[in-house]
């Protein structure tokens, strides 16, 4: 009579990634960084409680994302999307979701749980590695430094002198994200930079701060 491993155990990672057992700081099974409004998949496995993959598994599950900086524990997580899965034993405990992942809004932690739909005892597991969920751009940068459109007269106000501080505010239009963004100052323009006569200087280079 030939055993079949029984799942204990799940785990989500990146498709493709090969898989750790056991996860260490150096060996992940990873699930890396999305964007909003754009379509992510990733693979399910089934897990046996040695954490090898249990090949000959065959069941239904609900794969779920859920806010790990919200949640007390994996198991009373509330989650924010789900989607069914069905494994049959030529998925050899592996399994990639059978369709896009859609997020609106910005996560910092987010993470996966996958839970047996049916049966006397039901198995969830949730995944070693988080993710975060980013805006794709800024949408508007705006500014205190806003005397006149063109940025040329010596005379509108506010007058901000250099080496003076000044405030740059960019948003994304995405709800959830509150990171902080930085200047890369090797892309930085200068357009309708007035002469040295009217109080003008060439745009900053990029060693520049």
């Amino acid at each position: 009579i030939a055993n079949t491993p029984c799942v204990a155990d799940f785990e989500c990672m990146e498709t493709g990634a090969t898989y750790q057992n056991p996860v260490t700081a150096t060996n992940r099974n990873p699930l890396y960084t999305k964007l909003v409004n754009t379509g992510f998949r990733f693979d399910v496995l089934a897990l046996q409680s040695s954490g090898a993959l249990a090949s000959s598994y065959a069941g239904n599950v609900v794969v779920e994302l859920y806010d790990k900086s919200a949640a007390a524990s994996c198991a009373a997580a509330t989650p924010i999307i789900s989607q069914n899965l069905s494994f049959v034993a030529g998925d050899n405990g592996r399994k990639t979701i059978a369709a896009d992942m859609l997020l609106p809004d910005a996560y910092k932690n987010l993470a996966c749980r996958v839970r047996e739909s049916s049966g006397s005892a039901p198995v969830s597991g949730c995944s070693s590695d988080s993710f975060s969920v980013r805006p794709t751009q800024f949408n508007s940068v705006t500014s205190n430094a806003n005397a006149d459109n063109a940025g040329n007269s010596p005379t509108s106000t506010p007058v901000i002198a250099a080496g003076a501080n000044f405030v740059l505010t960019a948003n994304t239009g995405v709800k959830g994200y509150d990171g902080i963004p930085k200047i890369d100052p090797s892309l930085l323009q200068w357009p309708n930079v007035p002469s040295v006569i009217d109080g003008g200087r060439p745009a900053p280079r990029s060693e520049e701060r």
